[in-house]
């Protein structure tokens, strides 16, 4: 297999992210301390409107494609420039997910998924 020329992977990027039909909020940790009950308190520097391609399959295929399934509840690609980390959170359609795993392919970054619990702070009164 020949190895893709910077053009024609700047082509293919080009391409993925074109495809990209949703938009959603990445949550990023930007700080962790304790009060002084000893709980964690994490806060979030956020991201709105960041364009991706989400799913609720688990599925994707890998560049020989193969059908690679992840243990997660949900899919979701992002640019290759994208800043994501595993703990981050991402918010799509008002429902919240704590990014679980991230595998950086040629052309995009495939994140997994696992929803949240739903707490106080995600349903304000």
């Amino acid at each position: 297999m020949r190895a893709l020329a910077t053009a024609e992977k700047d082509r293919m990027t080009e391409a993925v992210e074109e495809s990209f039909n949703d938009t959603c909020s990445l949550q990023a940790r930007a700080s962790t301390s304790q009060d002084s009950f000893g709980d964690v308190l994490i806060t979030y520097a956020s991201a709105l409107n960041v364009p991706c391609s989400f799913s609720t399959k688990p599925e994707y295929r890998n560049e020989r494609g193969e059908i690679v399934t992840l243990d997660c509840d949900a899919v979701m690609r992002v640019s290759r420039g994208e800043i994501v980390a595993i703990f981050d959170k991402a918010t799509f359609e008002g429902k919240t997910y704590e990014i679980d795993g991230v595998i950086v392919l040629r052309t995009a970054k495939l994140v997994s998924l696992k929803a949240t619990a739903i707490t106080e702070d995600d349903n304000p009164s």
